[in-house]
């Protein structure tokens, strides 16, 4: 009679392997780099506005306050349920979750658009950054995160709240 692992150990070793596969596949999918943006009312300023939000959420969402980083600067940390934005030069813009160069998002920033950019964490994963529609973006971010980010979390003066 062959030796057989108890039935908790079959679920362990099962949810590894689903962990595994889905990490392995998370990280060949190659992301799409078009982000979402939306025209800003006053386009004179040569600027572009990145929106940062953290849904609101279970323990689990936004564990440890995870920095955004935008062309390698630290902007701020969010917490669950906040948002804020940056306003950037039109033209290349990388904008990262957790550390300057993870989870990136590459897109060439047009000048009086906007962009909205979720950031999750998905459990076992890590922290997530992606691109939200445009045309969604604004109400998805009001549903999500209607509160500013604390003044406390701000690293950077150009971290914004005011999105009048």
């Amino acid at each position: 009679m062959t030796s057989q692992l108890p039935h908790y150990w079959r679920v362990i070793v099962a949810l590894i392997i689903v962990g595994v596969v889905t990490l392995v596949a998370s990280l060949a999918v190659e992301p799409d780099t078009g982000g979402a943006r939306t025209v800003v009312p006053d386009e004179t300023t040569g600027l572009a506005r990145l929106v940062f939000y953290g849904p609101k959420g279970g323990i689990t969402d936004l564990l440890g306050q995870p920095s955004i980083f935008v062309n390698g600067v630290e902007y701020a940390r969010l917490v669950s349920g906040t948002y804020f934005y940056v306003s950037v030069p039109a033209g290349p813009v990388a904008a990262c979750i957790g550390g300057p160069a993870h989870d990136c998002w590459t897109i060439d920033a047009v000048s009086g658009a906007v962009y909205y950019f979720e950031a999750t964490y998905p459990y076992p994963l890590g922290y997530r950054l992606s691109p939200v529609d445009a045309a969604a973006g604004e109400r998805e971010r009001l549903k999500k995160a209607s509160a500013p980010i604390p003044q406390r979390l701000i690293n950077d003066t150009a971290a914004q709240t005011d999105l009048n």
